[in-house]
């Protein structure tokens, strides 16, 4: 009986050092999570302004385009016979290399690659932004 109990109590402290492992574990976890939740609400706060810029300054919105790694940008006030005429390009970013996967209205392929060369070369989002907005800008001119 001595033996069993011993036995048994050996089992019980293992098993409580497994929990407070566990437990510390844990709350290692709840504390990382928590510091990157305040992180990104801190950047937030950040971004809010800076899209708020884009939208009302540039006629610009950014959205998500229904896709896993697909973004879609808008543009109004292009247009000046009608200006909440919306146009927009999507932007897959699913590899390494961007790629635009569809216009609208439908911008001319030679204009689309060199866009999209401009943007792969340089990783310069604000760049491909004004050059897709020029070459609506010409649509718009020339239709």
């Amino acid at each position: 009986m001595s033996t069993q109990k011993a036995s048994k109590g050996t089992t019980r402290d293992a098993l409580n050092t497994q929990i407070a492992a566990v437990r510390a574990a844990i709350d290692n976890k709840r504390a990382k999570i928590s510091k990157e939740k305040s992180e990104l609400a801190a950047q937030a706060t950040h971004n809010q302004p800076e899209l708020a810029f884009w939208e009302d300054y540039l006629g610009l919105r950014i959205e998500g385009a229904g896709r896993t790694d697909h973004i879609r940008f808008v543009f109004t006030c292009l247009d000046e016979v009608e200006m909440d005429r919306e146009f927009e390009v999507v932007l897959s970013m699913e590899r390494r290399e961007y790629e635009i996967v569809g216009t609208r209205p439908k911008l001319n392929r030679e204009v689309v690659e060199m866009c999209t060369e401009t943007l792969n070369d340089t990783r310069n989002v604000p760049r491909f932004l004004k050059d897709v907005r020029e070459s609506f800008i010409k649509y718009c001119v020339t239709r």
